[in-house]
């Protein structure tokens, strides 16, 4: 059976969380100014108090949990490999990483998942296909003595493109005529938008995008002369209307179009791929009006990631912006129950 997790996705601008306490609940809320930047987390003890009156004032009592890591802070790929043994691997992962990694290979942490065991016609054993990742492991050690000082342990690390394939591969259990799909899910964050192709729960690849939230921000923050922090409170609440001005209305063309080139990109160098629909997820999935502006840009159907959330909570709105929160609190539920 497994464990209670709880699925942190920890951004720039906001903390997000799923658990379970009679049903699902997500929370989201804005982290203090500076505790976060482009580089990760600036202020470790002040993350861990904020957290820690968050588990308090919420009355979260579980204490395992699992973290989602998006591609500013982990890599991700599909890797082809001949057959070879666990020890073999753990010396050959690093390996796969060389166009990525400069520094140090030791000083990161990796860790791979099987997707397919290839075998000849007389059923030996030629290719394994396998979903690699790399976490610096002063990263994963920051982020596990923060959970641990709110009162936490830290069970799973996970990168998002896996995050997102446990949170289908479980909703194509339930709802088998999903299954088979491909579609694209973009993830507008702050700094970036990461845009990954889907072939049923199977990724297949991403790009990333450097513009999100932060753009509406700095925009809002012209107009209204205020501050990103601030800016970014404006956005949320839609203050005076700021969303539905010319000047912001202009940066959601923009990222839209930002999104387009990349989709289009996967029509060209895919042509046997039928992109079924595009999946909105992140702090941008949170602005109405960027979502309407991708509705009317694609000739695709646009939808939620949540979209592929059990039924009894798909249709609210407080887990928009939650989704990877609920992909880790999956993938560390998973992982306990050894699937």
């Amino acid at each position: 059976m497994a464990r209670s997790f709880v699925g942190f996705d920890i951004g720039t601008d906001n903390v997000k969380v799923a658990f379970r306490d009679r049903g699902l609940r997500f929370l989201s809320r804005r982290l203090p100014e500076n505790v976060m930047n482009e580089e990760g987390i600036v202020s470790p003890q002040v993350m861990a108090e904020f957290l820690k009156k968050l588990r308090v004032e919420e009355g979260i009592r579980d204490r395992d949990c699992a973290i989602v890591l998006t591609e500013q802070r982990s890599y991700f790929r599909h890797v082809s490999l001949p057959p070879m043994t666990t020890s073999e691997l753990k010396i050959n992962l690093p390996y796969e990483f060389r166009d990525f990694i400069t520094e140090d290979p030791d000083a990161y942490a990796y860790d791979y998942a099987v997707d397919d065991m290839v075998c000849d016609e007389d059923g030996r054993l030629v290719r394994m296909e396998l979903y690699a990742s790399a976490v610096r492991r002063s990263v994963m050690d920051t982020y596990a003595d923060i959970l641990k000082h709110a009162g936490f342990r830290l069970r799973v690390v996970t990168p998002s493109s896996m995050a997102y394939m446990h949170l289908m591969h479980a909703h194509n259990v339930e709802h088998p005529e999903d299954a088979g799909r491909d579609i694209v899910v973009v993830d507008i964050g702050y700094n970036q938008m990461n845009i990954s192709l889907f072939e049923d729960d199977r990724f297949m690849g991403s790009r990333v995008v450097d513009s999100g939230c932060v753009d509406v921000d700095s925009a809002i923050a012209e107009m209204r002369d205020v501050d990103l922090h601030v800016a970014g409170t404006y956005r949320d609440s839609n203050f005076e209307g700021v969303l539905d001005t010319d000047r912001c209305r202009s940066v959601f063309d923009r990222l839209v179009f930002e999104v387009s080139k990349v989709v289009n990109f996967y029509n060209f160098s895919n042509p046997d791929k039928d992109i079924k629909g595009i999946y909105l997820s992140g702090g941008g999935a949170a602005i109405p009006q960027l979502v309407s502006a991708m509705g009317m840009d694609f000739d695709y159907p646009v939808w939620y990631v949540n979209a592929f959330m059990p039924d009894e909570v798909r249709t609210r709105t407080d887990n928009i912006v939650c989704s990877l929160a609920y992909a880790a609190l999956v993938a560390g539920e998973e992982a306990s129950r050894g699937a």
